[in-house]
């Protein structure tokens, strides 16, 4: 995706960030090319950000394409990426009343402390559990 590519001067750009959510939504919206980018989408550190972190597609976890995608994520090791891929996964098999993976999750989840310098939105998501 070469519009992750783009070096990103200002983390508030508001132009970059409505385009990531068109980008965003265009491919969501589509499983074949989300299917086709969501490796590259994954190892990609703007679109880690832009992508993923930024525009989660909260009625998505349950769609194979982007659970797929979310576990190609968890790639990225920092415990921000830790904590809140693994919620993803957590909350899509609540959804999906699939309670065998919960605990998988769960612990995954746990194994991280949570600080101050932490973003506010991995904080959030770890607190919710």
């Amino acid at each position: 995706m070469n519009f992750y590519d783009i070096e990103v001067k200002e983390e508030a750009d508001m132009n970059y960030h409505n385009a990531s959510k068109n980008f965003a939504l265009r491919i969501l919206f589509n499983p074949a090319l989300l299917s086709k980018l969501s490796s590259s989408l994954a190892s990609n550190p703007v679109s880690q950000i832009y992508f993923f972190e930024r525009f989660p597609y909260i009625d998505g976890p349950g769609l194979p394409e982007y659970k797929r995608a979310i576990q190609q994520y968890l790639q990225k090791k920092t415990p921000e990426a830790q904590i809140f891929g693994n919620t993803l996964l957590f909350l899509s098999d609540f959804l999906c009343n699939k309670s065998q993976n919960l605990k998988k999750y769960h612990s995954r989840m746990m194994k991280f402390d949570v600080n101050e310098s932490m973003h506010p939105f991995a904080i959030a998501r770890f607190c919710w559990h």
